[in-house]
């Protein structure tokens, strides 16, 4: 009786949507995904580039995004500085990670508008891209950069229209955040996937051709443009790599450990318990789909095939960090793991009617998990951030006594006293979403300490820190509690978290 209820209750519910027009199905999407970020509004801190782009304005060229900086400009209205234009580029780059799902789904041939809706809020509430959001300057370029991955496949069935689509959106992807070019590629592979079992093997040629072509076009169009605009990237061992290199093994094995540490933060969490839910009931709506296949010749090589394009998506998934020189491991690089939840989405809804309710409901506990993420990471923003002011309000007063010191962080910032609920053994992602600033010679940690500008700017590392510190204990103390331990010997201030 209860199991007709819950049956009833969806089915009603997905009656109601499917009276919903298109237009009324994105207002509710954007309605689920305002209150999804509400949190991290709320909470209003800085991730730190934003800090130094409030102050400063710079864009995005250093880093070879030019189109980043473009568009920013372009929405600031002016052309001296970028304004972030928080908190309503946040709620849209938001509404953008859904309608990437929307329409990448639809374009696959899926109408049902709860499994629209279901797959909108995959991508929107994927634990990893929920750093993307928190950045008030930067979420907006890479969220439209991820949703212009999925926006030529809208023409995929139109192969000219599809190859100049794809070679404009690609130039744009490369010129917004070079990293969701991969995104493509794993989009492709669900296009090639459903062809594959169309039997248009004529379709499959000619398209991944043309998608490959464009692919190529596309980043030679774009490094073409970096010359002709004068654009040299800083941080060039960003863009180099591994191949040619002597020790390439062990390069590549510390790559895969720090890629695993980044994946098990969520994985292994109370958020596997979901997880494994999807995994199994991929299997069952594999195993369902298989089983209503004729079985000819043909199946053998559809399925070596399927499985082949599924292990590169998998591949592609780990990110570029895997093979390049300064691999940066940081939640938003794992933007494909959102499209390897959208495939488990495809295979669950594969399961037979019969069983409908089951995969409607799969994805609820993951979807879920994704709110209560973003509800403890605004909490924890919120409490760090003023924990990290409280900090320096403490050192301003002895610190102001002297011109521009140069600060000097010697340890490591504690969490602060009101995070102590949340837990590495408990949300450990949390940590990785939330990173501490203040710590040893990360670079970020002068520019927290220093938010309100009371001391220089300067960067002291290499050789000349390790002379400071060698030093520090002949620095007066000018301060010590349970904190830290303040020192100051001009130009040199020196803070040791205890």
């Amino acid at each position: 009786m209860t199991s007709n209820y819950i049956r009833n209750c969806f089915t009603s519910n997905q009656f109601f949507l499917e009276k919903l027009s298109y237009k009324k199905v994105l207002l509710l999407l954007f309605a689920i995904c305002f209150l999804y970020i509400l949190p991290i509004i709320l909470a209003n801190t800085f991730y730190i580039d934003d800090m130094n782009r409030t102050v400063e304005g710079y864009n995005w060229n250093r880093d070879g995004r030019f189109m980043s900086s473009n568009i920013m400009h372009l929405l600031s209205s002016q052309l001296e500085v970028v304004y972030s234009l928080f908190p309503y580029s946040t709620i849209l780059s938001t509404f953008f990670l859904a309608l990437t799902g929307f329409v990448l789904t639809y374009s696959l041939g899926i109408k049902n508008k709860f499994h629209l809706i279901t797959a909108s809020l995959i991508v929107a509430t994927c634990p990893f891209l929920l750093e993307i959001l928190t950045y008030k300057f930067d979420c907006l370029p890479i969220s439209l950069s991820i949703l212009f991955a999925v926006l030529p496949f809208l023409l995929y069935q139109y192969k000219v229209r599809f190859f100049i689509a794809s070679f404009l959106f690609l130039y744009l992807i490369f010129g917004l955040y070079q990293t969701t070019a991969l995104s493509y590629a794993m989009v492709l592979c669900f296009f090639l996937i459903k062809d594959i079992w169309s039997l248009r093997y004529k379709h499959i040629l000619i398209n991944g051709s043309l998608a490959l072509i464009a692919f190529v076009l596309a980043f030679f169009y774009y490094q073409y443009r970096l010359g002709q605009l004068g654009i040299e990237m800083v941080d060039t061992q960003r863009s180099e790599f591994i191949f040619s290199t002597p020790n390439f093994k062990e390069l590549l094995n510390e790559r895969w450990e720090g890629y695993k540490m980044l994946l098990f933060s969520l994985i292994k969490s109370s958020f596997r318990y979901a997880f494994y839910i999807v995994c199994i009931s991929s299997i069952v709506g594999i195993t369902a789909f298989l089983i209503k296949q004729k079985f000819t010749k043909k199946i053998i090589l559809q399925i070596l095939g399927s499985v082949l394009l599924i292990a590169f998506v998998l591949l592609l998934s780990v990110s570029i960090n895997l093979v390049v020189m300064e691999p940066r491991w940081s939640p938003r690089s794992l933007i494909g793991y959102a499209f390897v939840l959208l495939m488990c989405f495809y295979a669950v809804i594969q399961i037979p009617r019969k069983v409908e309710i089951l995969s409607n409901i799969v994805f609820i506990p993951i979807i879920y998990y994704s709110f209560l993420i973003s509800s403890q990471l605004g909490i924890f923003l919120k409490n760090q951030d003023e924990y990290s002011d409280f900090i320096s309000s403490m050192i301003a007063p002895e610190v102001l006594k002297h011109k521009d010191l140069k600060l000097i962080i010697d340890g490591s910032i504690q969490y602060a006293p009101r995070n102590a609920t949340v837990k590495n053994e408990t949300m450990p992602l949390i940590f990785k979403l939330a990173p501490l600033y203040e710590h040893y010679e990360f670079y970020w940690g002068i520019i927290r300490m220093n938010k309100y500008g009371i001391m220089s700017n300067t960067y002291v590392f290499g050789e000349e820190r390790t002379k400071v510190l060698s030093n520090k204990e002949t620095f007066p103390t000018i301060q010590e509690n349970k904190y830290y331990t303040l020192r100051i010997q001009p130009p040199y201030a020196v803070i040791t978290f205890h």
